[in-house]
């Protein structure tokens, strides 16, 4: 699987064909956060653990109960997360 034409839809199929798995998916994209590393997207990279944590925990649910299985998203930073840092886009504000 590649970069390419990575929809909600094109997702769920691939999960649905059994062509990617969540936990592959979830690689590829930590993959792409970190060679964006030096561009500044984000001030609280993902922590690769976790989100594969994450990642093997939604992988054991069923794709036709959850709209949303194994599709990946970020928060911004200027909403509170527990144990994150919120800093609307200013790290002294952390």
């Amino acid at each position: 699987m590649s970069f390419q034409n990575l929809t909600i839809a094109s997702l769920r199929a691939r999960y649905a064909s059994g062509e990617c798995t969540v936990e592959y998916a979830m690689a590829l994209f930590l993959e792409l956060a970190e060679k964006c590393g030096n561009e500044h997207i984000f001030i609280d990279p993902p922590d690769r653990e976790n989100v594969m944590t994450q990642a093997r925990a939604v992988a054991a649910r069923t794709l036709e109960d959850h709209p949303l299985y194994g599709i990946p998203f970020v928060i911004k930073d200027n909403i509170d997360w527990a144990g994150r840092a919120t800093t609307a886009g200013c790290p002294a504000y952390a």
